[in-house]
């Protein structure tokens, strides 16, 4: 539980990072005249082409991180950088701007230095998942990239539509269930949640919208994973899309290793 903490506040903390000044406040919007009446197919394909308009493929940026679980609160700054294809670095500091983790990322390794204690943890990518307190479906890095910068969205067949409180909702079903909120008025997901069994799995939600190089884009991001009691918040202060140049220093020197699963 001690791995499993620390991992989750450095992990956690992770997820905020690098340079670039957020642009204005987005703006007022309002929703379609078509509201509520639109078709799942409708807001799938509006979401879609909102995706496909971002041409998003990396990003930094600077953040402010809260961390509160059973175990541990934590307030901390951090830096992340990640190139969606392949990888992902990210830093946490602590008071005095005091580096306290680096991690790395890539299609099939998973390294964090816990620089307090000089340990260094290495595995295979899949162990992210037990260390940050989403639930992966598939790709990791695809899953932190979108939940960084809170592109998610419904994809695929088998969504029922309704709608709640101004925003759509679409829900599929089964025993593992998903559940987007979703504003019609930008077509981003304000809300996710991921339910096993009937019972919240993980989730995420998305707010303090700005317009970021012409994209509508939260400032921040929050995690909750109710197994842990653990939640995360992200609120970006620098942010860079896109960025021409990355680097990714990772050099853990003589840190005593630990293998994980």
């Amino acid at each position: 539980m001690r791995l499993l903490s620390f991992c989750c506040a450095s992990i956690l903390l992770i997820a905020g990072c690098s340079s670039g000044p957020l642009v204005r406040d987005a703006p007022d919007l309002t929703a379609p005249a078509e509201f509520p009446n639109h078709s799942t197919e409708q807001v799938l394909a509006r979401m879609a082409a909102v995706a496909a308009a971002d041409s998003l493929v990396a990003f930094s940026s600077q953040a402010k991180v809260e961390v509160r679980s059973p175990s541990r609160d934590a307030d901390l700054s951090a830096t992340i950088r990640q190139r969606a294809a392949d990888t992902l670095w990210a830093s946490a500091r602590g008071p005095l701007s005091i580096e306290v983790a680096r991690a790395l990322v890539t299609e099939r390794d998973f390294a964090l230095h816990d620089k307090i204690n000089d340990r260094l943890y290495l595995g295979p990518t899949r162990a992210v998942a037990a260390y940050f307190p989403v639930s992966f479906e598939a790709d990791a890095s695809a899953e932190l990239f979108s939940t960084f910068l809170g592109t998610l969205h419904p994809t695929g067949e088998g969504w029922t539509i309704g709608t709640v409180d101004g925003y759509y909702r679409l829900t599929d079903g089964g025993p593992s269930s998903r559940v987007y909120t979703i504003d019609p008025a930008s077509w981003r997901t304000v809300r996710y949640q991921h339910f096993v069994d009937g019972q919240l799995f993980d989730e995420r939600a998305f707010s303090a919208f700005d317009v970021i190089d012409g994209r509508i884009l939260p400032r921040r991001v929050e995690v909750w994973n109710p197994q842990s009691e653990t939640r995360l918040t992200i609120e970006h202060r620098k942010l860079t899309l896109n960025p021409t140049t990355l680097d990714f220093p990772f050099s853990p020197g003589d840190a005593d290793v630990r293998r994980l699963d």
